[in-house]
């Protein structure tokens, strides 16, 4: 089965490990807009894409699927999902397994405060947010909130245009640097006229930091957890973890699992205040935490071959050592030029 990664960016683990698990003469083809990033260093087969915002963009990813006779295909980039799966039937007309939740998932994923209300509905914890300062300024006077908060995009991605703003007399200055910084960045395509730059206030929660996967089966039922504790951070991702097994923290998975019906891996952060779990983010793809779990024993690109020829994946794939540190580092990557 030939496999479609489209916008694999610096995620070259990712293409390492679904070149292992496909049969010796298939081929994990890899597609960016940016030509020079290491994960077309790493794929068999690299293809240079137009924009995901392009016309085009759609009708070149289907004449791949139709070249190459792909039979599953996924994304790495929270943009690139919600294209994906507008279009999704138009690949599954082609034979090929869209290995991405539905478009009213990634949505509900990607607006962080529809994401807070979902959650609510589910029973699970989440930082008090408001959409507007009016809002903000009146929980402040009801004492619902204090500073230091959390400013962020109301469809964010990563930690793109989110900063933390220590006290009132900061909070223009902090919340029109963020505006800015969204107005200059790809995010700003997703607001329309009627909400554009939407900025967040969020309660700040302090604490133990979580990163979980939760993984469903293609059919949206859930199969495991994987638990890790963040040690240090870098900009946007985990640098170093301690994986753990807490019955809590899986407890949480297996509740947004089935609650969610979303397909395959979903990347979740979570902290812990006064034992108490706060869910921050969800992303319905593969994350940066991910290779954590793989080296820890996991093999979520295995089951999702097995799961594409409509079997069961084996056990092997959901193994998870616990009390190991692991840490990601830098390599890097040579190719001749043509």
């Amino acid at each position: 089965m030939n496999i479609l990664i489209t916008c694999g960016g610096r995620r070259n683990y990712l293409i390492d490990y679904f070149k292992s698990a496909i049969g010796k003469n298939d081929k994990v083809i890899v597609t960016n807009n940016i030509e020079y990033v290491s994960s077309m260093f790493r794929a068999d087969i690299a293809i240079k894409a137009p924009h995901i915002s392009d016309p085009e963009y759609i009708p070149f990813l289907l004449n791949i699927c139709k070249q190459y006779k792909v039979g599953m295909m996924l994304s790495l980039f929270d943009q690139d999902l919600s294209m994906i799966t507008k279009h999704k039937t138009s690949f599954e007309n082609l034979g090929v397994i869209v290995a991405l939740s539905d478009y009213n998932i990634i949505q509900s994923c990607f607006n962080k405060n529809n994401l807070n209300s979902i959650l609510h509905e589910f029973g699970i914890k989440t930082p008090k947010t408001y959409d507007s300062k009016t809002k903000l300024h009146k929980a402040i006077k009801k004492g619902e909130i204090s500073f230091p908060i959390i400013i962020k995009p109301q469809f964010g991605s990563g930690s793109l245009a989110m900063g933390k703003c220590e006290s009132l007399d900061n909070l223009d200055t902090v919340s029109n640097f963020l505006q800015l910084s969204l107005d200059n960045s790809y995010l700003s395509d997703n607001y329309s006229s009627k909400h554009k730059n939407q900025l967040l206030f969020q309660e700040y929660i302090h604490g133990i930091e979580y990163n979980i996967d939760i993984v469903n089966d293609f059919n949206g039922n859930f199969k495991t957890t994987f638990v890790k504790k963040k040690l240090l951070r870098g900009s946007s991702e985990n640098d170093t973890v301690k994986t753990i097994l807490n019955e809590h923290l899986w407890k949480l998975g297996e509740r947004i699992g089935e609650k969610l019906h979303h397909i395959g891996i979903m990347d979740a952060d979570v902290i812990e205040r006064n034992h108490e779990l706060y869910t921050i983010d969800l992303n319905p793809r593969f994350g940066g935490g991910y290779p954590f779990s793989h080296m820890a024993g996991a093999n979520i690109p295995l089951a999702y071959i097995h799961w594409a020829d409509k079997q069961e994946a084996p056990k092997k794939c959901f193994h998870f050592t616990e009390n190991l540190i692991i840490t990601k580092g830098i390599d890097l990557h040579l190719k001749i030029a043509e």
